[in-house]
């Protein structure tokens, strides 16, 4: 692969800094948006030039990409940089950088955007971005309608990664976890993923539709993963929802603190939203 004039390369691939790739794109280089139609619509890049390919349909649609340019791949907070850049590579692509830290750190850069104001995402970590008060882009379901919770099946898998995707929050690794949905009226509107080790329970990829939040669909989910967890030590990464679990009787802790098989789950392993606080339920008796 290529090298860009400027970045740093780890693990075969070139990562530029935000200010490092608006440059690199007003000197010429393609921004290519990973992201969901919905969170571009809510906050875009202002640069010269970009296209918006979702990071799901690369595979069919990047080979249409010009390959004498540089492209710099960009998601929400780099999760998915490295797939669409490996994704490429099989397309014959060379001239590939991925935007380091994604929309989160551009945004923190303060680097131009274009943004909806009635949408605007917001958030210190990918787990915390979430529509600001505004006009709902969701139908209101019928409240009288009955919800079944149930096992997550694998067709289940594209439903749940674009509920996860609108809340910004990463869907690698789900086919590695069990999981539980909330189903209403044929639609999964709430999921919760569990990892088990042997001695431990990492829960994950808790998410609820906004338009359903606050009808107690979390903690039905939570119920379901931590029966499953047995006597497991339960441990979960979140930086919105801490107050919550510490309610359930989660603690705070470090790396250290959680058992050594935690560290080669899909929620701890690589950069998976490495700032996230960590908290852990410890076993009684």
């Amino acid at each position: 692969m290529s090298a860009p004039a400027a970045g740093m390369r780890i693990q075969g691939l070139w990562f530029l800094a935000p200010r490092e790739a608006l440059e690199a794109l007003r000197q010429g280089a393609l921004l290519v948006d990973l992201r969901s139609d919905e969170l571009v619509g809510m906050k875009a890049f202002d640069v010269p030039e970009q296209v918006h390919i979702a990071h799901g349909d690369l595979a069919g649609a990047g080979a249409g990409l010009p390959r004498e340019r540089l492209l710099v791949l960009a998601d929400s907070s780099g999760v998915y940089v490295k797939g669409a850049a490996a994704t490429l590579g099989t397309l014959g692509f060379e001239r590939i950088a991925c935007l380091n830290g994604g929309m989160l750190a551009w945004d923190e850069a303060g680097l131009p955007l274009a943004t909806d104001p009635a949408a605007l995402l917001h958030g210190e970590c990918a787990c915390v971005m979430r529509p600001r008060k505004g006009p709902s882009r969701n139908v209101p379901p019928d409240q009288g309608a009955a919800m079944e919770l149930r096992a997550r099946t694998p067709e289940d898998l594209p439903a749940v990664s674009r509920l996860l995707e609108a809340a910004a929050l990463p869907a690698d690794g789900l086919e590695r976890t069990e999981g539980w949905v909330v189903q209403l009226q044929g639609r999964v509107v709430a999921h919760v993923a569990l990892e088990l080790t042997p001695d431990a329970a990492v829960l994950r990829s808790l998410v609820v539709d906004p338009a359903l939040r606050g009808q107690g669909l979390a903690r039905r989910l939570m119920d379901a993963a931590e029966a499953r967890a047995g006597g497991r030590t339960r441990v979960l990464k979140s930086e919105t929802i801490g107050p919550w679990v510490e309610r359930r009787g989660y603690v705070r802790a470090t790396r250290e603190q959680i058992p050594a098989s935690v560290l080669g789950t899909t929620q701890f392993e690589g950069a998976l939203c490495s700032c996230c606080p960590i908290y852990f339920k410890p076993l009684i008796g």
